[in-house]
């Protein structure tokens, strides 16, 4: 019975994600339902603390469930993303891909040029947590310049798009929310360091070398179609320095660590708040205008309930439906059944992240593929005593390979309006998973 609800459950998530119901209120109501389903065979979900009424207590467990989580990963990804958002209206990380950019107008090679926009759409990637936002800014800045060096518009594209399958940075939101989603406790820099950043290396240098080959045979087949853009002429006038404020917070958290200054530990939500002090000294210098601070303050609380409406509320739910769903019995079930295939350590975590990145192609929602698969990989790590935080990790790769595959993921929707998403997909999927498959097998020979 555990089993066959488990997988009702799954079935019913990804038909509503393919269905385009909201992903607030198909979690929220998911959950509502494990919730009555386990009111009928385990008895009240309050246990001694019940309300009274059975009905109730699934209601009031979802309330007691926000007021004690909100603050916690949550608050971490409304301060990371209001840091975020503080920085575009700053011009600071247009200002940082600016400079970037200069040296890369001398480079005529096209491919040289596609290799040197992933590597650097990779590095955005730790101070731009949102990928269709890091898409939106990399397509403003280097795909002119692309054009420009002869890269055709399916390479261009894809390059900016297999560059943002990985959250990787050490404040990044998505990395938080998976290990909520697996209830694992990490220090972010440590997993970072330790883990995240070795995993990052092989997929990145793996993927850039097979797509050099790939793009290269594709361009060769297609003919090669002009784009006409303009370069981006703009020109950011805030001051060069602005461009070190969007690493700020990387630095601090680096800086302040067991790798350097082990006296002096601060987590996210410090180093963010750190950071936007010193932006403010930075711009009252720059400008000598209070007035500027009191916007910049007001824009920071603004994001608050941007971030909180959007990303921050779905990953609560996320959370509260990944812990709803492993009280059922049946995941324990499934992971009971892949532990007992007999087969490998590093084929069974390969088997998970290969079913978590194509959860992903079919849903197209990363956080509704890590609600699915982070669980799974949960049970599977506490069963057979793998390493919890590689696997919490090589999940969020997988899942990444699966949405630049995913034709209604919103970074593929982005680019579909240059090039369309099926030959988007078509001329990335062998880098992107070749990248994926060597750094898992990698990371559990070395790290598991």
């Amino acid at each position: 019975m555990e089993l066959v609800v488990t997988l009702l459950i799954f079935a019913l998530l990804i038909v509503g994600i393919r269905k385009k119901v909201d992903l607030k209120a198909l979690l929220l109501g998911e959950t509502f339902l494990i919730l009555l389903f386990l009111t009928v065979i385990k008895g009240s979900v309050l246990g001694d603390s019940t309300t009274g009424n059975s009905f109730l207590d699934c209601i009031s467990y979802i309330g007691n469930y926000f007021s004690s989580n909100i603050g916690g990963t949550v608050l971490s990804i409304i301060i990371v993303s209001a840091y975020v958002e503080v920085m575009n209206v700053l011009d600071a990380t247009n200002k940082l891909a600016q400079l970037i950019r200069i040296p890369m107008k001398k480079v005529k090679n096209p491919y040289a040029i596609i290799v040197i926009v992933m590597l650097i759409t990779g590095f955005l990637r730790t101070c731009i947590t949102s990928g269709p936002a890091a898409v939106l800014l990399v397509m403003a800045t280097f795909y002119p310049v692309m054009i420009s060096c002869g890269c055709t518009p399916v390479a261009s594209c894809m390059a900016i798009l297999i560059a943002n399958a990985l959250c990787w940075g050490p404040a990044n939101p998505i990395a938080l929310a998976a290990s909520q989603l697996m209830s694992i406790e990490v220090n972010m820099t440590e997993w970072f360091v330790g883990v995240r950043l070795l995993i990052f290396v092989i997929f990145f240098a793996v993927m850039i070398i097979v797509y050099q080959i790939t793009a290269r045979i594709n361009d060769r087949k297609e003919a090669f179609v002009v784009d006409q853009v303009q370069a981006d002429q703009a020109e950011y006038t805030v001051p060069v320095l602005y461009a070190i404020l969007p690493l700020l917070p990387l630095v601090f958290m680096l800086i302040f660590s067991p790798f350097l200054i082990s006296t002096i530990t601060i987590d996210i939500n410090t180093a963010c708040l750190l950071s936007l002090l010193i932006t403010l000294i930075f711009v009252l210098v720059s400008s000598r205008e209070l007035t500027s601070l009191v916007k910049i303050i007001q824009k920071f609380f603004d994001s608050f309930g941007d971030v909180l409406k959007s990303l921050g509320i779905v990953v609560l739910l996320a959370m509260m439906f990944a812990t709803c769903l492993n009280s059922i019995g049946g995941m324990q079930i499934i992971a009971g059944v892949l532990t007992g295939l007999n087969i490998p350590p590093v084929l069974l975590i390969l088997l998970i992240c290969i079913f978590a990145g194509v959860i992903n192609v079919v849903v197209g929602s990363f956080i509704g593929a890590l609600s699915i698969a982070e669980p799974i990989a949960a049970t599977v790590a506490s069963a057979t005593g793998l390493n919890a935080p590689l696997i919490c990790f090589l999940v969020i790769l997988a899942c990444g390979a699966g949405c630049v595959c995913s034709p209604v993921n919103p970074m593929v929707l982005v680019l579909n309006k240059r090039v369309p998403a099926g030959k988007l997909i078509k001329n990335g999927v062998v880098a992107v998973w070749s990248g994926a498959i060597v750094a898992i097998i990698a990371g559990c020979l070395i790290l598991g």
